[in-house]
């Protein structure tokens, strides 16, 4: 598509999906507004006219990544059997990797920018919640282990976070039974009674 023919809404998203792809393989401060610009078929002005600022825009990719994992996240409940809702938790970041791979490590490794806005403040803290009743719901019922939820989390989405960065890295090759491997050491790490 040309630059004058797309429409506005398109000019967005082409913008964000190459936005999300610099940001999350050379960082807020490596990434290059104009380069985001020319592989996204614009100008830097229609960039900035679009988002305002660099950081404007890292903010706007933050709560379009935000979205996107909350498609795969599943409903918190104590009634489905624990090891199976936190199957469906490991499945839900397997998916979002798989579809959206430079959204999850942008999500993942850019909650603590000095470019996070306070809506996207908003959004982290709702997000990081969310999983933090999860995981106090699961220690309730006694399936998880009394220790403090950040270290759960840290337990459970840490280690998947790191194998997506070494694959995006192009230090591995992810392969299918890796997710199940991981998924099996999150909970010897985090179960009460295996």
């Amino acid at each position: 598509m040309s630059k004058t023919t797309r429409d506005p809404a398109a000019k967005k998203q082409a913008i964000l999906d190459v936005s999300v792809m610099e940001f999350s393989i050379k960082g807020y401060h490596g990434a290059n507004t104009s380069e985001i610009a020319e592989l996204a078929g614009c100008s830097v002005g229609t960039v900035f006219k679009i988002f305002g600022t660099k950081a404007e825009l890292a903010n706007a990719v933050f709560i379009e990544c935000r979205e996107k994992y909350h498609l795969y996240l599943p409903a918190i409940s104590t009634e489905i059997d624990p090891k199976k809702q936190f199957h469906r938790f490991i499945v839900a970041m397997q998916k979002m990797y798989e579809n959206h791979p430079h959204h999850f490590v942008f999500f993942e490794s850019h909650l603590h920018e000095d470019f996070i806005n306070a809506h996207s403040v908003k959004v982290r803290k709702s997000f990081r919640n969310d999983i933090k009743l999860w995981i106090e719901a699961m220690q309730k019922a006694g399936v998880f282990v009394d220790i403090p939820s950040e270290l759960i989390r840290a337990a459970v989405i840490g280690p998947f976070v790191r194998m997506v960065r070494e694959a995006l890295d192009g230090n591995m090759k992810i392969k299918k039974k890796y997710f199940g491997l991981l998924e099996q050491m999150s909970w010897n790490a985090v179960a009460k009674n295996q």
